[in-house]
Order: structure tokens, then C-alpha cells, then sequence
């Protein structure tokens, strides 16, 4: 029997090694029967089913081999290992601490113990973990290293980087030089830094060589694409080993149109720090003590803003700028005679420099906040005052039927109206959208595995519970909408305002970045972007019925057909005729995709306003409809109806490869540097690239429908997998530091499997 079961076993080992999991999960399975105790056929199955997703049974083989050999480390160490990657991390500790009971000089498992700690938030017990690792074994890199990325957390910058130091020694890497240069940037060590951000990119010419090359073909309309251009002339100056005072100057730069760039999506703390990070490298520029200082103000932080714009005027005693918004905030403080002094001498330099401060300052009041009276989270609140009160204005709000499969709704508790802030304060404990800590939660919630490094799997068994909000329709007559218009191809829509007609805010109608994501309990309704305007543009009278549908990033595919288009159907559903409606209020209709949607669902383009032209309306009647789910979290409802939309069978015959491989090269951004090796490779493996730019939707829902493997950098293109069978294996590439989950519901409800790399 031992005999037989050594021989399916080795059988298996065959079939795994090529590939084949079901035939070898079988032989392994024949040999376990044969013998019960046949350990590395258990150990086997544990790493099959963990690359199959099938996460249980994974860890319940890796059980099974510890019951029969305790002293099996490498059970331990997966077993561990998928815990953590669960988040059932005080299990994981438990299992790393059981095994080093049985093997107390193993250095790995100090090594894995501490970061699990790490994790925890024991701190203590994370740095005696990784001591205990580093005294087992002094030359083991990976636990230097980790000791290293441990201080960097703590912003002990000195002992991280003589952790990375060590870890320089032992086993230099790009990593390592780029992780010690990050402590050493944050210690303001700028020549040290640049020494080693050179060694990082040392032997990367091709790839600087084209990251270059793109940046200088973006013109600079915008700070993003500011950004690449100064990063371009930085990474050049580095590799030509310019001067120190020449690349400090040059990072001062990047630094400066980054905190530009992350300001105008409202991540204040960020901005703030990028801002001071120039400053200090060149004390210089007076523009960004005004920028600086006002990201100060947003953050109430008003002493310190005004010592910032203080220290500007010793360095440009006529920057208009900073004489305006520091008047503006000495008049905040009751200060008046203060403030009329820069006041005046804003005006002097206008008078002086006409051509060059035409309309910049114009003492505008903020009259839309002296005119809201308050904010309702919801519009139901506001439907239920209303009701109460006996409002003279006349409105109408329909429930719809949209989240069928959702949990039926709890009775129903009015909230009553904030107050409106009386100046503007950004969000400070929370990122929105962008927070690292909220989409570190969203991330664990759909429990990737990691299969080999830097290569994971989304298991569509492990359904995120997130809670929707009611979904509705709501008419009012003289109610007011302003929507931020789009800038350029970075700075899209940003923020919506829907004004009640007596001039409540409602806040679920009214959507703003960085708004907040699934999950997150510390969003501030008070923190609206519209709140930061100065001055509204002129309000435009619409007569008749008007529809309002656009959304946040509408000139997008993704938040077009997401969150934008579903609205048509929620206004069907709440019983509203689309006939006899008279205009649609929707970001813009330049796009083709955005003109054959439309086109879809029977709206006449002379029946469509764009915001992006009318910022600011005020509509006879409006019919607001509410948002079809979470902001970059699809229902499944929106998966339904734009299957039933636009999969339809195609007017000409398209060829529909069952490999594809979505190109990025039309894209603005997020572009794959080494796109060309990349799609030579996947040719080889018979995978077609694919230009979405070129098809209609109807066309990419059919190319999508008809594929069995799609590969894409995370973007809009990936909206499509809506669109694919069930089964479909999804590959989504991301940059290393910038890690989404917006796709991934839409695989888990379609039932795909989805690997990132």
C-alpha cells in the first residue's frame, strides 16, 4: 500500500509541475487514501488549492500536516502566511508562535512573527521579534530590511537607515537604495539621498530613457503633467551626475507640482508635505510659501499660516498672492486694518503689472455661504422636514426598487440639517479615496492571495458586505446644482452641490472628492469642496423639466458608464416618462462613447446640456435621480442593466479573439512604460492587442463577452469586464504604489477569476 501510494504521489508531483492541478489534486488524493499518512501529498494539495483560490481546504491540508509532523516549518510558514494575507492575524501569530516552540533558532519565523506583529500594532513585541531574527541569524538581509521599513513607520529615520545600511552590505538591491533614500530625504540628508537614488537607477537607461521621452511630449497645461516633466529633468540630471544644488532645485520642482496636483483633489496633509519638502530644498520660491500656507488655512491651522506668509513677504515683499490671502485671513480674524494693508498693496501691484494680474483678486464675498442654511445628509431628511413643516415649495421623492438582492432597508430616522462651517476645512482624518488606510481595509476585505511574489488572486468566494444606500428619484422646483467643470484631460469634474430651494445642501446628492469609500466612518459632510469656492460663475435659468445626471469624473468611461448611465434607469424606475423630460444635464457629450450611449437610450442630442458649459443652473423643475451605489464600488444592478444595454448581438461581423491584451498607449496617463516588450511577449502566448479607442461600446462589450484571458494596466478599459463570462481570467497590472480594488467587485459578481500583478 505504501508502495502504491508512493507512486501516485510521484505521479501527482508530475502533473503539478505541469500544470495540470485537478489531475494531480486526484493522484494525490488516490495516495493519501492509500496511505493516511502520506505528509507531502497533504502539503502538496495545501499549495494547489491555495493557487486555485480555494483558500479552506488550502488551510485545512496545512493543518493536516502539522497534526502529523509538528516539526514541519514550511507547514507552518503557509499556513501562517495565508492567515495573515485573511487578516485573521491573531490566528497567524498564534500558528508563528506555536512553531517556534518547536524550532526556537529559526530566524524566518522570528522574521514572519514580527511583522505579524508588526501588523497588530505591537509594536514592543514586533521589535523584539525582529532582534530575536537578527541575532539567529546577523547576515539575514530580508530581516534588516524589515527592521529598517519598521523604523521608517515609527519616523525613527536614523535607525532606518542603518538597518537599510546593513541590508546594503549583505545584499544590495534597488529597493534598498530606494528605501534608504526615502529615510535619508525625510532626515533632509539630500546629497547622501541622491547618491543612492542614483545607484537605483543605475543600468535602467532604456526605461528612463522612455520614461523620459513620454514626459516630454506632454505639454504642460497642468500640474500632473508638470510633475513628469520636472521628474524627467530630475532623473536626467541624476544620471548625468549634474550638481547637488542643480538637482535640488530640479526636486523642489517635482515636489512643488505634485503638492499642486494632490491640493486640487483635496489631499491637504499630502500637498502639505510636498510643499514643505520644496521649501526646504529651495527657500527661494515665494510661491510656495503662499501655497503652503494655504493648505494651512484649510487645515484651521491659522497661526501657522500666517508665520508662512509672513516668511514669503521677507522673500518676495510684492507677491500679490500672498498679500491677498493673508488679508483675507487677518480679515477672517477680525484684523481689518491689517488686512486693508495688503489689501492696498494687492491693488498697487495690480495697477503696476496690469498685463500680468488681469483678473486674479477681485474681492469677491462668498455669498453662497451666507445664503445656505444648513446640510441634510440625506434628501429623505429633507423630504421628512419638509413634510412636517408644510413647505410652500413643491417636490416629490420616489423610492426605487434598484438593490432587489440588498437587505431590506431598517424603518427609516430622519436626520436633522448640520450647519454649514463658516469657512472651509479640509477632511484631516481621513484621505477619501485616496486614504491608504481605508483602501488598505477595502483591500484586505477581498482577501487576495498571493501566489508568488508581487502575484495575487481575487477569489470570487469572498463577497465584501457593504451596506447601500436607499436608491430614489427627487423633483424639486427652483433648485439649484453646481457642478465643477472640467479643466483639462487631469482635472475632470471634482465636485457636485445640489441647493434645495430654500438653499439646504443634500449630501448624498452631492458628491465631492475626495469623498470616501465603502466602509469609511469618518467622513465629514461639512468638508465639501463647494464650501472652498470664493465666487460661484453666473447662475443660469432653465426653463421647463431637467434632469440632472452628471457625476463625479463624468468624462471617464468608467464613471460614465458606472455611475452616470445607471441614473436613466433609476428615472425609468421611479416612473418618470424620459419623453417629457426637456433637457439632460449630463458633464459633456464630446466623447464618442458618450454620444452612442446617449444615442442607446433614445436621448436627442438637442435635448442634452452640458454642466461643463452650464456649471451653475437653477431649473424650473429638476428631477434629481440618486447615485446607483458607492463611489468606485459597482452593484450589481449596474452590471445587469448595461449587459442588457449593450451586449447585444453586433450589426457586422467583429473578429473576437479569446486572448487580449488592452493597450494603454492613446491613454493621457498610467501608461505601461515597456508596453512594446510587454506586447511582444504576450504575442508569442497568442494574445491580440487590443486599442479600445477604435471600437464602439457595443463592439468592446462584444470583444470582452467573447474573451476567455484579458490583460490590462488598471484603467478605464477594465469597466468592460461587466461585459465577460462567467469564468474569464482577468489579469490587471498596477503600479507598484498605487493599488485599486475597483474592478474587482465586478469580478467577484460576474464570477471571473482575477489575478493582479
Amino acid at each position: 500500500m505504501i508502495r502504491q501510494a508512493e507512486k501516485y504521489y510521484q505521479q501527482g508531483c508530475s502533473l503539478q509541475r505541469e500544470g495540470y492541478w485537478q489531475l494531480a489534486i486526484n493522484a494525490y488524493a488516490t495516495a493519501i487514501a492509500l496511505n493516511s499518512d502520506c505528509v507531502a501529498a497533504y502539503y502538496n494539495l495545501g499549495v494547489i488549492y491555495a493557487q486555485r483560490g480555494e483558500i479552506d481546504k488550502s488551510l485545512a491540508m496545512y493543518r493536516r500536516v502539522i497534526e502529523r509532523q509538528p516539526e514541519n516549518l514550511a507547514a507552518y510558514n503557509n499556513l501562517a502566511s495565508l492567515l495573515v494575507q485573511l487578516n485573521r492575524l491573531d490566528e497567524a501569530s498564534a500558528i508563528y508562535q506555536q512553531a517556534v516552540n518547536f524550532a526556537p533558532d529559526s530566524a524566518i519565523l522570528y522574521n514572519n512573527l514580527a511583522q505579524v506583529f508588526f501588523q497588530q500594532n505591537e509594536f514592543a513585541q514586533a521589535l523584539e521579534a525582529f532582534r530575536q531574527a537578527i541575532e539567529l541569524h546577523p547576515t539575514m538581509s530580508q530581516a534588516h530590511h524589515n527592521l529598517g521599513l519598521f523604523w521608517l513607520q515609527q519616523r525613527n529615520y536614523a535607525a532606518a537607515v542603518q538597518s537599510f545600511l546593513t541590508v546594503i552590505e549583505l545584499e544590495p538591491t534597488r529597493k534598498i537604495y530606494t528605501d534608504c533614500a526615502v529615510a535619508l530625504i525625510a532626515q533632509n540628508e539630500w546629497q547622501a539621498a541622491m547618491d543612492y537614488l542614483r545607484l537605483a537607477i543605475e543600468n535602467q537607461s532604456l526605461f528612463l530613457q522612455k520614461f523620459c521621452h513620454q514626459a516630454k511630449q506632454l505639454s504642460p497645461s497642468n500640474s500632473l503633467n508638470c510633475a513628469k516633466l520636472a521628474c524627467a529633468k530630475f532623473l536626467q540630471g541624476l544620471q548625468a551626475k549634474d550638481a547637488i544644488t542643480q538637482l535640488c532645485l530640479y526636486l523642489a520642482e517635482v515636489y512643488y507640482h505634485l503638492g499642486n496636483s494632490l491640493s486640487a483633489y483635496g489631499s491637504i496633509h499630502s500637498a502639505q508635505w510636498q510643499y514643505e519638502k520644496a521649501l526646504q530644498l529651495n527657500p527661494n520660491f515665494s510661491e510656495l510659501y503662499l501655497r503652503l500656507g494655504n493648505t494651512l488655512v484649510k487645515q484651521d491651522r491659522q497661526a501657522a499660516a500666517l508665520a508662512i506668509y509672513h516668511l514669503g513677504l521677507l522673500v518676495a515683499p510684492e507677491d500679490a498672492g500672498i498679500h491677498y490671502h493673508l488679508g483675507k485671513l487677518l480679515e477672517q480674524n477680525k484684523q481689518p486694518e491689517e488686512a486693508i494693508k495688503h489689501y492696498e498693496e494687492v491693488i498697487e501691484q495690480q495697477n503696476k503689472f496690469k498685463q500680468n494680474l488681469p483678473k486674479i483678486y477681485q474681492f469677491k464675498s462668498v455669498n453662497h455661504l451666507n445664503q445656505l442654511q444648513g446640510i441634510y445628509p440625506r434628501a429623505q431628511d429633507w423630504v421628512v422636514n419638509c413634510r412636517s413643516k408644510g413647505s410652500k415649495f413643491q417636490f416629490n421623492y420616489q423610492e426605487v426598487d434598484w438593490l432587489v438582492d440588498s437587505t431590506p432597508p431598517q424603518s427609516f430616522s430622519p436626520s436633522q440639517a448640520l450647519a454649514p462651517p463658516s469657512r472651509y476645512q479640509a477632511n484631516l482624518d481621513c484621505g477619501g479615496v485616496t486614504c491608504s488606510a481605508c483602501m488598505s481595509q477595502l483591500i484586505k476585505s477581498f482577501q487576495p492571495l498571493q501566489l508568488e511574489p508581487g502575484v495575487y488572486f481575487i477569489s470570487n468566494k469572498y463577497l465584501p458586505k457593504i451596506p447601500f444606500h436607499p436608491t430614489f428619484s427627487l423633483t424639486m422646483t427652483q433648485a439649484r446644482a453646481w457642478v465643477a467643470p472640467q479643466l483639462n484631460d487631469w482635472q475632470i469634474c471634482h465636485s457636485i452641490a445640489l441647493i434645495t430651494p430654500d438653499n439646504y445642501l443634500l449630501a448624498d446628492l452631492s458628491r465631492h472628492y475626495p469623498w470616501y469609500l465603502p466602509g469609511c466612518q469618518k467622513h465629514n459632510l461639512t468638508q465639501h469642496q463647494f464650501f472652498q469656492l470664493e465666487a460661484l460663475p453666473p447662475l443660469t435659468q432653465i426653463p421647463g423639466r431637467v434632469a440632472m445626471m452628471s457625476t463625479l469624473s463624468g468624462h471617464v468611461y468608467y464613471h460614465w458608464m458606472i455611475d452616470l448611465l445607471p441614473r436613466f434607469e433609476i428615472l425609468r424606475r421611479s416612473g418618470k416618462d424620459l419623453e417629457q423630460i426637456d433637457w439632460f444635464v449630463v458633464n459633456s457629450q464630446i466623447q464618442p462613447f458618450q454620444a452612442e450611449t446617449l444615442q442607446c437610450l433614445g436621448i436627442p442630442p438637442e435635448k442634452i446640456l452640458s454642466s461643463d458649459e452650464y456649471p451653475y443652473i437653477q431649473a424650473e423643475e429638476m428631477i434629481i435621480p440618486s447615485f446607483p451605489g458607492h463611489l468606485d464600488w459597482v452593484a450589481a444592478p449596474t452590471i445587469a442593466y448595461l449587459r442588457q444595454l449593450f451586449l447585444l448581438p453586433q450589426s457586422r461581423q467583429l473578429f473576437k479573439p479569446s486572448r487580449i491584451y488592452v493597450t494603454r498607449q492613446g491613454a493621457k496617463y498610467r501608461q505601461i512604460i515597456n508596453s512594446q516588450e510587454l506586447e511582444a511577449l504576450l504575442s508569442y502566448y497568442g494574445f491580440v492587442t487590443i486599442c479600445l479607442e477604435n471600437y464602439s461600446v457595443k463592439e468592446q462589450a462584444s470583444l470582452f463577452a467573447a474573451a476567455e484571458v484579458i490583460v490590462a494596466a488598471h484603467g478605464g478599459a477594465l469597466t468592460n469586464t461587466v461585459f465577460c463570462q462567467p469564468e474569464t481570467t482577468i489579469i490587471e497590472i498596477f503600479s507598484p504604489n498605487y493599488l485599486r480594488s475597483d474592478y474587482w467587485m465586478i469580478s467577484q459578481l460576474n464570477s471571473l477569476r482575477h489575478y493582479y500583478i
